[in-house]
């Protein structure tokens, strides 16, 4: 056995490691879902810069996280993510086989990795931000260009300026590192103007004005630099509007050592400053300003750790023994709200007989903080406070002794005590946390990971703890006795779990619960005893910290009947056990619904071990286990909605098929804001939804999805919804859709005229089409027979502005038209298929005025006489959509006109493969 359990993971990792690096470019990628049920719909592509898929559809059909090995060879590519419903809820990571490159994203969208426009770079891809200000109109640089130089004066790139409908853009630059750069900007009027350079990581490195900055070029006296962060109002991008940073030496304030640092303009900026690197300095930030919350500094020490935030009127120090003629404490600030600060949450400091010593103490923006704070000399202990905050659950603060030992912590809120006169009501424990161990202390600790303790029963008995800005902590934590009550904990996962460890122990060093990230366990908390019934063990968590308000999670059999529900009244979470009347080991459905902040809450049952996740949503939600498929044709989920909550006043819902049979009759929502229902009936000749009788038709809606979430109807108000009938008949073909819009001046509607769609052939297939004369626009179901490719013809009345969209039976629009025929896939478009590219026109759907007379063309790069395309235009209407025949993978886009609405004007440009390209 000793010689099994040995050999085994031995040669599992040889197979493994064998079939991976038989790939010369193996990755590791990780598939995430927060709530546990999977992407819905998302795909993720893995695609080269010149849009060629190399990885494609990789998807979470369900759960929470999923791990594949993957190959591809190529080391600069796009990482494409596109139809999560839930896009706040998914997260990826890829990673090489030795863990030396990794790239993550969340939600959907693209993330590059060494892609410069449609090319690889082979030097490093570095990002320069431009900013700018309106000084007469638009927002250009006026005339003024950035250039980067490298130390030896050799020009990497140049003539880089602003878009000038855009007051900030971003340019992706490809340029060698060689040990430093000067930038230079200039050659224009002196404006209000700011940059910012990223290094390839995205960290930035540099920023500046006019004139010219150097950066690692004329600072090599200074070996260990620190690094000052400047920040300001990412709304008004103004800068500090005159405040200025003044650091002096401790012993001599009239040696300064940096002075009139500011940020002119923007809202982000860096310098590196020649600071003695044990400190023994002081920070003043003092000036005329208008708005003295948008002025705020991280200060990081030659190790990158925070030495020191604050913003407006504020005076601190770096070791200087003068500074406070006090006790010199510490306070640390955590935030995981990118970037925000503790967004209005404020933290107090009392002694222990709760005499104010600091009011007010916060951190406006950035992600962690770190300032000295002088308490009397007398301070034994402490009690804190926290209140406050847009996301409590998003922020932690820690308060530090002289020797910077962690004395008490917690989130927001808080009420907590450091050695004060009244005793522990339970028993001390030592909490010892280990992280990431960086020399950059923004990205030490745990990350965004923080633990909870727990009652055996759910009950809070900790707020939110973690580790921020070093590798290893040891804190004291209160609790009821374990060994007699027991104790439950939850670690979230954070962005470097396997770097997380942590262990609670009795003061005389007895481990009750150790751990990694994510974890849920306990200690000596007891299963249910259920005595032949069901038993479980039930999470439920509020995001907000007010519980379920209303909420409830009910127990029901397969066959839908009641058995018992759940909920809780308060606080962020609630653990218990529960038995449910069912034999043990029988299927059950749960239902979660009502409650008045049903977005904000998430639930979990687990196996009586609480090992075995067994169902996990939100709200609403009607989830089964073990339960068969209903035996109806297609079972269905029916979700009533009211905005206001106060029922459909008088509205009922009928399902009714193509022949007009009644399947489903007068279902209703009496009250509440939602109700969740499951329904039952056959769809073999389509079906049609209609909503009738309500006092107050535009506060109601409704969703209908079928039991395996492949198809949704949706509507709200009063009137019919169809899904597959067209004329109360059954559709033997396919269910297509035409949209028919008129135009305001245009009283007749069409004016006698109408739509008709013939097959390749010319064969008649729909004729007579018109829209309501009552409405300017309309939506039509068509009965349409599968053909290769359609002629569409409006013809028949007078002359007079029309438009048209025809979606196919994905809901896919296809072709769009106005008076005149229109032919789809019908003529020969004579351009290979690598060549071939889509161009997608967008305008406004309120006006459906098209884009005026602005026109598009596409030339080629290097000689701007040889067109590809030209003349692109929509003249009315808010979609269409047109193939372009480009022989190049390089070509400009060029669009011009008179712009009377540009917001009303958009595009998107597919490759050959489907790839967005330009937009």
């Amino acid at each position: 056995t000793m010689l099994r359990d040995y050999l085994f993971p031995l040669l599992l990792f040889f197979l493994i490691a064998h079939n991976v690096l038989a790939c010369e470019n193996p990755w590791t990628l990780t598939l995430s879902d927060s709530v546990g049920d999977g992407w819905s719909g998302g795909v993720l592509r893995i695609i080269k810069c010149d849009g060629t898929v190399m990885i494609d559809n990789v998807t979470l059909p369900f759960g929470f996280k999923s791990e594949t090995q993957i190959c591809f060879n190529s080391t600069a590519f796009i990482v494409s993510v596109s139809g999560e419903r839930w896009g706040s809820e998914i997260s990826w990571v890829l990673s090489d086989f030795w863990n030396d490159r990794k790239i993550s994203g969340s939600g959907n969208g693209n993330v590059t990795r060494t892609c410069v426009g449609t090319v690889e770079c082979l030097y490093q891809r570095w990002i320069v931000q431009l900013l700018s200000y309106p000084y007469d109109t638009g927002y250009d640089w006026a005339g003024n260009t950035l250039r980067i130089r490298d130390c030896s004066n050799q020009t990497l790139v140049s003539n880089l300026t602003i878009n000038p409908m855009y007051r900030r853009e971003n340019k992706f630059i490809c340029i060698p590192f060689r040990g430093g750069f000067f930038i230079e900007v200039g050659g224009g009027r002196p404006i209000p103007l700011a940059w910012v350079l990223a290094d390839p990581t995205s960290k930035i490195v540099a920023s500046g004005g006019l004139g010219i900055t150097s950066w690692k070029c004329t600072e090599s006296a200074c070996a260990r630099p620190w690094s000052l962060q400047l920040l300001g109002s990412f709304i008004t991008d103004m800068g500090w509007r005159g405040a200025q940073m003044t650091i002096r030496n401790c012993s001599n304030p009239s040696n300064i050592l940096a002075g009139n640092l500011t940020l002119p303009v923007g809202y982000w900026g860096v310098r590196e400053l020649c600071l003695p690197e044990s400190g023994g300095f002081t920070v003043d930030v003092s000036g005329a300003t208008v708005n003295d919350s948008a002025v705020q500094f991280n200060l990081f020490d030659p190790n990158g750790f925070p030495a020191l935030t604050g913003g407006f009127s504020f005076r601190g120090d770096v070791n200087c023994t003068t500074f406070c003629d006090q006790t010199k404490f510490y306070i640390a600030f955590l935030s995981n709200n990118l970037q925000r600060g503790l967004e209005g949450a404020i933290v107090n400091i009392n002694d222990c007989s709760n005499t104010r010593l600091i009011s007010g103490l916060t951190m406006e923006t950035g992600y962690v903080g770190y300032s000295p704070i002088c308490l009397p000399n007398t301070t034994t202990g402490l009690r804190v406070t926290a209140n406050g905050g847009l996301n409590p659950t998003q922020i932690y603060w820690e308060v530090l002794n002289p020797s910077l030992t962690m004395i008490v912590s917690g989130g927001s809120p808080a009420n907590v005590e450091w050695n004060c006169s009244s005793p522990c009501n339970g028993v001390v424990y030592t909490l010892t946390m280990n992280g990431v161990n960086s020399t950059n202390a923004a990205q030490s600790g745990w990350q965004g990971a923080s633990i909870v303790f727990y009652s055996c029963d759910g009950r809070n008995l900790t707020s939110n703890m973690t580790l921020t800005a070093r590798a290893q902590s040891t804190a004291s934590v209160c609790l009821p006795d374990i060994r007699r009550n027991g104790i439950s904990a939850i670690v979230t996962e954070g962005s470097s779990p396997t770097q997380i460890r942590w262990q609670l122990a009795e003061r005389g060093g007895a481990v009750l619960l150790s751990g990694g990230a994510p974890y849920i366990g306990d200690f000596s908390c007891p299963a249910p005893i259920c005595n032949n019934r069901s038993g479980f063990h039930l999470q439920m968590f509020a995001h907000n910290g007010l519980g379920w308000e209303g909420g409830k999670l009910s127990f029901l059999t397969c066959s839908g009947n009641f058995i018992d529900s759940f909920t809780f009244a308060k606080g962020f979470s609630n653990f218990r056990n529960v038995c449910i009347g069912l034999p043990p080991g029988e299927g059950f459905q749960v239902h979660a619904g009502s409650g008045d902040k049903m977005e904000a809450l998430n639930w979990a049952i687990f196996d009586s071990t609480k090992t075995n996740i067994l169902l996990t949503g939100d709200f609403p939600r009607l989830r089964s286990f073990n339960c068969p498929p209903p035996t109806c044709d297609t079972p269905w989920q029916l979700t009533l909605e009211d905005s206001v909550g106060d029922g459909w006043n008088g509205g009922v819902l009928q399902i009714i098929d193509c022949a007009g049979v009644t399947l489903i009759d007068n279902i209703t929502l009496a009250h509440g804001k939602k109700r969740v229902i499951p329904i039952c009936f056959s769809t073999l000749f389509g079906f049609k939804v209609f909503v009738s009788g309500s006092v107050y038709p535009e506060e109601l809606s409704w969703k209908l999805v079928d039991y395996y979430e492949d198809n949704t109807l949706s509507a709200s108000g009063n009137g019919w919804t169809t899904q597959t009938c067209t004329n109360e008949e059954i559709c033997r073909h396919q269910v297509w859709t035409i949209e028919l819009w008129t135009y305001p001046e245009s009283s007749q509607g069409w004016a006698e005229n109408e739509l008709e769609i013939r097959d390749c052939n010319n064969t008649i297939l729909l004729s007579g089409i018109v829209p309501d004369l009552r409405q300017r626009y309309e939506k039509q179901y068509i009965c349409l027979p599968k053909r290769n490719g359609y002629i569409i013809n409006v013809s028949g009345g007078n002359n007079v502005r029309l438009y048209w969209i025809l979606y196919d039976n994905n809901e896919n629009s296809v072709v769009s038209g106005e008076i005149g025929v229109t032919s789809w896939n019908c003529t020969k478009f004579n351009c290979p298929a690598d060549q071939t590219w889509t161009l997608e026109l967008l305008g406004s759907f309120t006006t459906a005025a098209g884009w005026f007379d602005n026109a598009m063309k596409v030339y080629n790069c290097q000689n701007d006489s040889e067109i590809y395309a030209s003349g692109l235009t929509m003249q009315n209407g808010y979609w269409a959509l047109e193939k372009i025949c480009i022989p190049e993978s390089n070509f400009i886009v060029n669009l011009n006109g008179s712009v009377i609405q540009d917001k009303s004007i958009n595009w998107n440009l597919f490759d050959p493969n489907g790839a967005p390209a330009l937009s």
